[in-house]
């Protein structure tokens, strides 16, 4: 570009308007812009700084939809592993009721058993 010496570089005024954009400055911030009534005023720069701009919207675009991305999956993820959680819990829950009435009928069948040897000694040792 340099068509004349106070113009730019192609890169230099597309890196301008990018970095214009990463600084939240608008689109009206163009000092190549010919309303600026200046002798910046160039065509082919005001063009290479709006193209500058645009790239760095659509990167700072691409940006915000990928950082969604990754919560979205991170949520998902979250929402996966409180289901996995909710799961094990539920048999843990499960294997220590299982447990418990286990021991119970156990203990039960254990007294059976003594009182039936305790019913059949008493009869052993006093025939009536």
């Amino acid at each position: 570009m340099s068509h004349r010496d106070t113009c730019p570089s192609r890169w230099e005024a597309e890196r301008e308007g990018e970095r214009a954009q990463e600084h939240g400055y608008g689109r009206f911030r163009n000092p190549y812009d010919e309303h600026y009534g200046n002798d910046r005023a160039c065509e082919e720069a005001s063009e290479a700084w709006r193209d500058g701009y645009r790239r760095a919207e659509c990167r700072e675009e691409e940006q915000r939809e990928e950082e969604a991305a990754q919560a979205r999956a991170a949520r998902h993820r979250a929402e996966l592993q409180a289901e996995e959680d909710y799961a094990y819990q539920q048999a843990e829950a499960y294997a220590q009721e299982q447990q418990y009435y286990e021991e119970r009928d156990r203990a039960q069948w254990e007294a059976e058993q003594a009182e039936s040897v305790d019913a059949v000694g008493q009869t052993s040792e006093n025939p009536t």
